[in-house]
Parts: structure tokens; sequence; C-alpha cells
């Protein structure tokens, strides 16, 4: 039979570990309670103490498997903790925490694989996602900091992120197009240039998602700049338009992309 103690501590261990991933209710608020909420079953080695130490197997009632190595009674060095929905953790331990390099595999079919720090994702790591997506970047406190995002159809974003959203950087789209420059709630707003596949460069204000406000749009194919605003994507308001040369060709009210009055 193992000591209250060494059985309290258990507890304690792989239910706080339990349930951080996967955000359950609450973390049971005393020892008493999480000794009456789980059955914890230890088979491994102890030191002369009677603490867990060196590699050993912690079960709990809920179907929760850690196997590994202990350090006076914390889960701390290497080892495997599977989680009764499916998800696995391989890698580093310290203070009963995920600490240090580890591949956490989701049971939704997420994949992460990097470093840890007290069970979040902090630093570098790998993010294969279950839509198939995939990042490759830094991490903070769980959130995506900056990288490089791959979407399933093929477009990717190469730089800073904020609550986890695009924030600022460079989008690259699977028709050839790029944008350059701010988003918000991951969409295209702020200062921003886009760079069409055709050659047309679009320069200016944009708000969710689309060209808003005072632009600079420069088609290629009849070498003509348009300086003046946009909205919703369109020319819409006072603008000017001219040959690359300088020559005016109109200048102006625009609606909807279509001129509505002349003024030379």
């Amino acid at each position: 039979m193992y000591s209250n103690k060494f059985l309290r501590v258990a507890a304690a261990s792989i239910i706080s570990i339990y349930y951080t991933i996967n955000k359950k209710e609450r973390i049971p608020q005393s020892i008493c309670e999480a000794d009456k909420k789980f059955k914890i079953v230890y088979n491994g080695k102890k030191n002369a103490s009677g603490q867990l130490h060196g590699d050993g197997v912690l079960l709990d009632s809920t179907g929760n498997q850690y196997n590994g190595e202990f350090n006076n009674e914390s889960v701390e060095g290497n080892g495997i903790l599977k989680y009764a929905d499916g998800s696995i953790y391989d890698g580093e331990w310290k203070n009963n925490m995920r600490n240090g390099r580890g591949l956490l595999k989701y049971a939704d079919g997420g994949v992460y694989k990097g470093q840890f720090k007290d069970h979040m994702l902090h630093g570098r790591g790998n993010f294969l996602y279950k839509n198939g997506d995939e990042f490759n970047g830094v991490f903070e406190n769980d959130q995506k900091v900056y990288g490089t995002y791959v979407f399933t159809n093929g477009d990717s974003f190469i730089g800073y992120f904020k609550d986890n959203k695009r924030s600022n950087g460079t989008s690259v789209f699977h028709n050839g197009d790029c944008y350059k420059g701010s988003y918000k709630n991951d969409l295209r707003d702020g200062k921003g240039v886009m760079i069409f596949i055709n050659g047309d460069v679009l320069d200016g204000e944009w708000k969710e998602g689309n060209a808003n406000g005072k632009c600079y749009y420069y088609q290629q194919s009849s070498n003509t700049l348009y300086i003046g605003e946009f909205k919703d994507n369109v020319k819409h308001g006072k603008g000017l338009l001219q040959k690359f040369d300088g020559t005016i060709i109109y200048q102006g009210e625009w609606k909807d992309g279509q001129t509505i009055c002349i003024e030379l």
C-alpha cells in the first residue's frame, strides 16, 4: 500500500495535467476533493523515502494514463500521457507540467510538435490542424505570434499574429495575387498593397477585407493610374484617372466604378 501523501500528490499531479489540457469545468480545489473524485493506481519505482522516483505508470479511474519519469513525486523528465478522450502527449515534463519539447496529438486529429511552457504551446513549433492547415513558427502562451501559415486551398501567410489571427504580414494567394499589409480579425484592414498576377497594383486603405478609402490603383493593361476613393473594391467617390505620363483622362465623381460627372 502507498502512503496517503503519495496518493494525494499523484492525484493532484495527473488531475492538474488532465484538467489543464482539456479545459474541463475546473480543477478540484482540494486534495480531499480530488481523492474522492479519482482513484489513482501506480506501478513503478520509488526512492528510499517512498516517493515516486524513476520510471512508473499512473492510471486514474477516468482512463488517463501517464507512463514516464518521476522525480520526488513530481512528473519530471520524459513521459507519455494518454488521455481518456484519445489525446496523447509524448515529451518532456517539469513540475508536473509539459515543459520543454514534445509532441501533442489531439483527439480531433490536430498535431503539435514543438516547445511547451507550463502546459502551453510556447516557443518554436509546428501545428498541423485537423482541417489540413499548417502553421510553423513561434507561440507564446498558446497563441501564434510569428510564422508561416499555409491554408489547404494553397493560400499562405507569413508575418505576425495577434489573438491567434493575422495582424501584419504578406499573403500569397493560390492564384498568384499577393497582399502585403495590415489585418484585423483575419481580414485585410488598415494600410496595405495588393499586387495582382496580371500586373495591376492597388495600394491604400482597407477595411473588413476590401479596399475602402483613399487608394492608388495602377492598371497595367491601360497603363493608367487612378488616385482617389474606393468603396468595397471599386472606385467610389472623388477620384482622378490619368495616364502614367501624367495626362488627365478624368477627374471627378465616381459611383460603383463608373464616372458620373466630368470636371476637366
